[in-house]
Parts: structure tokens; sequence; C-alpha cells
């Protein structure tokens, strides 16, 4: 059975699943879909164009799918966003919907949005990132799988986070974070491995090993194809440097420098 608050509003032709809560004053707009066991906050608001899977925590003062802030975006262009399942979505979180129809901003399964963190239009958040207090995407970003951006943390439009990478507080990311890596300073540069990160999602041994590598052919000036190595990690990171980029990627913490030194 859902319960919806008597003081919620929900247009009739949205689509409901079962076992859905909705709290009070928090308003479902039309052409919206929520799957199964999803919980919505109070005075949170639901727009037209998004679609989520099941089990979504949705916190209080949430607005998914709001329109893009686009000086060239038309209001009758019908886009939306792609929500996965399982995620949570903490107090004030937003999320705009995308600028063209059939291409949504999208976001995974499994990932933690935290206190008044943002998603812009036509981003895509791969599945259990995590985005801390205040955090801020530009449109069109993509952040890849398990990447962890810390609070205040803001990231330029069309720039790339790679997989498992970790960004530091109030860093300002103006271009593409290679995936593995830790970012941070200002001006961000990549300091060497997120290891933390990667013991958690279990690569180590020689996958580290070659990691490890790769980060010091990298820093050296090396290009993608001299990166050896036979694991999965290595060749996702060939693949992603040779990939198209709009931005660049950081650059590396010279050799001799302190972390804290400016």
């Amino acid at each position: 059975m859902s319960d919806i608050h008597p003081t919620a509003v929900v247009h009739p032709d949205a689509e409901l699943g079962a076992d859905i809560r909705i709290g009070p004053y928090a308003v479902i707009h039309e052409r919206t879909r929520i799957g199964e066991h999803c919980r919505i906050g109070a005075f949170s608001t639901v727009h037209p164009g998004v679609s989520m899977g099941e089990g979504n925590q949705v916190s209080e003062h949430v607005v998914l799918g709001g329109p893009p802030q686009d000086l060239a975006f038309d209001p009758d262009c019908p886009s939306g966003v792609e929500i996965g399942a399982n995620n949570r979505f903490r107090e004030c979180f937003t999320v705009h919907r995308s600028t063209q129809e059939g291409e949504p901003t999208r976001i995974g399964s499994d990932c933690l949005f935290m206190i008044s963190s943002h998603v812009a239009h036509d981003c895509v958040v791969e599945d259990r990132a995590i985005m801390a207090n205040f955090t801020a995407l530009g449109g069109h970003v993509q952040i890849g799988a398990g990447a962890f951006l810390s609070g205040h943390a803001l990231v330029h439009q069309f720039a790339r986070i790679g997989r498992l990478s970790m960004i530091a507080g109030l860093a300002a990311v103006t271009k593409d974070v290679l995936p593995f890596h830790l970012l941070g300073r200002d001006p961000a540069v990549h300091y060497g491995l997120n290891r933390v990160g990667l013991k958690r999602a279990g690569i180590e041994g020689e996958c580290y090993r070659e990691l490890e590598a790769a980060w010091r052919v990298l820093r050296s000036g090396g290009r993608a194809e001299e990166l050896e190595g036979t694991s999965e990690e290595v060749a996702y990171l060939k693949a992603w440097l040779s990939a198209p980029s709009k931005r660049g990627y950081c650059a590396f913490l010279r050799p001799g420098m302190r972390r804290g030194s400016v």
C-alpha cells in the first residue's frame, strides 16, 4: 500500500509504483514515473520528464527535473531526467533536465547526493558515485562509477571525472580527472592513485601495481599507447584517455612539490 499525504499534489497522469510514500506538500507533476518503494520527502518536487527506478530515497526540499539554467533552452522542449535505483538524495539536492528531447540527464544507481549538491543539465552520473555537501556540476559533465566528490567541489561544464577517482574539498575542477586518481589543490592537480578507494573496490595486488606503473608513465608525459598491463583497469584507463575530450585533463603534482605548497 502506498502512503500519500493529503497535502501532497500528485498529477493524475503520474505513474506510481507500489509501496510509495509521498510526504506533506510534495508535488509530483505529469509525465513522471516513480518506481516501487520510493520515498519522496516533504516539500519536494518531481518535474515533468523525470523517470526513476525503485528504492530511491528523496529527502525534504529536493527538486528533480527542474528546467536547465541555459539561456538558449526552449521551455516547451519535452526533455527529462532518467534515474536508476536505490539512490539517496539528501535535503535541497537539485538536478536539471536535459536540453534535448530524447537525451535525458542521467543518474545511475546506488549513488549518494548529500545536502545541497547539484547536477546540471545533460550530465551523466554513473553508479555508486558520491557527491558531498554543496558540490556542483556544470552542464554536460560525466562522472564515472564510484567517483567521490568532496564538499564544495565545483566541476566545469563538459569535464569528465573518471571512475573511482576522488576530488578534494573546495577543488575547482576545470579539466578532466583521470580514473583511479586523487585530485586537489588550487589549481587542481593529480596527486597519485586513490589508494583507499581502490582497496575498497578490491583493486589490489598486480592490478594495483599496473596502475602505479601507468601513473608513473602519465606523470612523466607518456601517452595512452605507452601504458602496459593486462588488467581491466589499465584497459579502461587507456580507453578513457583515448576518448574525445573537450577540456583536456588536469596536470600532475610536480616531483618535490609539497602537497600543501602554493
